[in-house]
């Protein structure tokens, strides 16, 4: 768990994340839904949900290159002008010319996708450089937990948002970045370790090539593809095998995010306890042996608890990749580096959808997922090695000091305790 010391130092920069996160979700959920409202029509839905993505994944291609050139306040006050306007301009806009609704949703939640991608990647950069190595694990930890408490809360708050008028969903948006804007002026200001050769195409092969960076994003490439299948699946098995309606499955999701919360806190003790790798391999192991388990789930109950028990391991697997790649990765090429991370693990969750598509109705859903689980277990076992020579949690005792490490990643020097 974070000290008193080091939550208060990072209390602004916590504050940031959840407020950039929370609207994020907010409209993610909301958009489709509030598009269907203003239409009527399905079809308006699903070119929400690509006009959302597609911007997205292609802003993230560049946001590395423009993170490691400019200084993170910098980063942060721009895009959160630039969705404090957009959000002003789709107030005025629709409150003045209500017809014109479903094009400003459209065009708002395209601009807001954008732009977060591009403070996702400054902020992972800046919790690299706030925090030493040793504060890692509880940093990440923190992050996680952060990031599923508002992937519960923004649905909650969108469905009442949406039960008023889209100025009220649009209001609620705007007034994030407001205040994520005010709270950017905390972010640092220096350009730290400053790498002009940054690149997508850097931050790939690095993270192809590294000895330890390469098995980290494959492992966690193997876990996001159960997850999409476990995702496309969950409403067909939960009422085809075991005759639950939605509702059902919507409150186990719920349930099991609560859950993920809890898990996440308990990171940093069983890194300290375990070592980095060993917590790494261990919680990718399991979540194998729980996929197995969810496909010959007998009964709804045992289904509910698989579900819980996998997204949870998830959220704990996410503390290792994050802390690993923050140990391993320079300060110089970090963002370049977040941004290629975060365009291979988002692959296999549309090579999930495509897999259940093609695939969905001549075989058991349960079939894929055994397959699915078999391979990132053996992946997993084939992996230990090479773990085990990478970055490992700071000894507990350790009290490194942070000035220190942030002069010395001003000068380009990675304050890692991984292996160089």
């Amino acid at each position: 768990m974070l000290g008193l010391t080091l939550a208060k130092r990072l209390t602004p920069y916590f504050a940031v994340r959840f407020a950039g996160w929370l609207v994020d979700n907010l409209l993610i959920f909301g958009i489709p839904l509030l598009c269907y409202q203003a239409s009527g029509e399905l079809s308006w839905s699903g070119l929400a949900l690509a006009l959302q993505w597609t911007p997205r994944i292609l802003s993230l291609m560049g946001a590395g290159f423009v993170v490691d050139r400019l200084a993170i306040r910098q980063m942060f006050l721009l895009c959160d002008s630039v969705r404090l306007a957009t959000g002003v301009l789709s107030l005025l806009l629709v409150t003045w010319w209500p017809q014109s609704t479903l094009a400003v949703v459209l065009a708002f939640g395209a601009v807001a996708g954008v732009f977060f991608e591009q403070t996702f990647v400054a902020g992972e950069k800046a919790g690299r450089l706030l925090a030493t190595p040793a504060e890692q694990p509880a940093v990440q930890s923190t992050l996680t937990g952060l990031e599923q408490v508002t992937i519960v809360a923004a649905p909650a708050l969108g469905g009442l948002l949406l039960l008023g008028p889209a100025q009220a969903f649009i209001g609620a948006a705007t007034a994030c970045y407001a205040v994520s804007l005010l709270l950017g002026r905390t972010m640092p200001a220096e350009r730290a370790g400053l790498d002009r050769r940054a690149s997508l195409k850097q931050g790939l092969t690095r993270t192809l090539t590294d000895p330890v960076l390469r098995p980290v994003i494959l492992l966690t490439m193997g876990l996001n593809y159960m997850l999409g299948l476990i995702n496309g699946s969950a409403a067909g098995l939960t009422h085809t095998r075991y005759g639950a309606s939605e509702t059902t499955l919507s409150f186990v999701y719920s349930a099991a995010s609560i859950a993920s919360i809890a898990a996440v806190g308990l990171s940093p003790w069983l890194i300290r306890r375990f070592a980095l790798w060993r917590y790494g391999a261990v919680t990718a192991v399991c979540s194998s042996v729980v996929c197995l388990a969810l496909a010959g789930a007998p009964t709804m109950p045992v289904f509910a608890l698989c579900l819980g028990a996998f997204l949870a391991l998830d959220s704990l697997f996410s503390v290792y990749m994050r802390t690993s790649r923050a140990e391993r990765v320079p300060a110089a090429v970090y963002g370049s580096t977040v941004a290629a991370f975060g365009l291979l693990v988002i692959v296999p969750l549309p090579l999930a959808g495509g897999t259940l598509a093609l695939l969905g109705g001549r075989v058991d859903p349960r079939w894929l997922l055994i397959a699915a689980a078999v391979g990132a277990l053996l992946l997993t076992l084939s992996f230990v090695p090479a773990l085990a020579r990478g970055p490992r949690a700071p000894e507990p005792e350790a009290e490194p000091d942070t000035v220190a490490a942030a002069v010395g990643e001003r000068e380009g020097t990675p304050a890692t305790g991984g292996t160089p």
